[in-house]
């Protein structure tokens, strides 16, 4: 029994009307490049609808589905629009996006899907569902840790230990002796535990979260994030 989903809905709505300008301009213009990205979008704005419409709910741990979805629908979108490489990272708690960037910008009138503010491309997808996963999984817990290893270690099994540290607003978090499941999560353009420190950061703090920098090895995962508006 399939079921309507709106937000993938609104997702490829809003990708396919800013793919649309961008195609017009394209013509307009003559430009080739401008014209192959659209047009890539496009199709992913495309595929992103139809799955609303016909759209299941998600099953297993962590919305592995959801996340996988998000990974096919803006894979390919993060190398068109160029912001693969070195983006920034950030988590606006009132939009409740996760946002993808060339540099950093404000979260002020972002949008879900693909778009542009003062002149820098970025990439919001929606994370309510995670938000709403997280509060059911570690609650309204005090204790910032206690919440990591409850989503982490209890619950998904993605690695054994967790470590934390915080000064003023930056605070560094690090996920040691990770599963085969975490480091194949990793690998993936969204990154799902990349995801999900963030959204419990902010879930946590109720402020926005960047990131500053990430440090991988074979066996850990370290995050070391901004905690903005503290």
């Amino acid at each position: 029994m399939f079921t309507m989903e709106n937000r993938y809905i609104i997702v490829g709505l809003a990708i396919i009307s800013v793919s649309s300008l961008f195609i017009i301009y394209g013509v307009l213009t003559n430009n080739d490049r401008v014209m192959g990205v659209s047009l890539s979008i496009l199709v992913v704005g495309v595929v992103s609808t139809a799955v609303g419409i016909t759209y299941r709910e998600p099953l297993g741990e962590m919305l592995e589905h959801y996340i996988h979805d998000l990974d096919l629908f803006y894979s390919s979108i993060l190398e068109d629009v160029g912001i693969v490489g070195s983006h920034k990272i950030k988590l606006c708690l009132e939009d409740r996006v996760i946002v993808f960037s060339e540099r950093i910008i404000p979260c002020r009138n972002i949008s879900v899907g693909v778009n542009m503010i003062n002149r820098v491309p970025y990439i919001a997808l929606p994370i309510t569902n995670i938000l709403d996963y997280i509060s059911k999984v570690v609650g309204e817990s005090s204790d910032v840790v206690d919440g990591f290893r409850k989503l982490f270690v209890d619950t998904s099994y993605l690695c054994r230990e967790i470590s934390l540290t915080k000064e003023n607003n930056i605070i560094s978090i690090e996920l040691s002796k990770l599963s085969e499941k975490a480091l194949e999560m990793m690998k993936t353009p969204v990154n799902v535990i990349r995801v999900y420190v963030l959204t419990l950061l902010v879930h946590h703090f109720r402020n926005d979260v960047e990131i500053v920098d990430e440090i991988v090895t074979a066996e850990s995962y370290k995050i070391i994030a901004k905690i903005l508006g503290e």
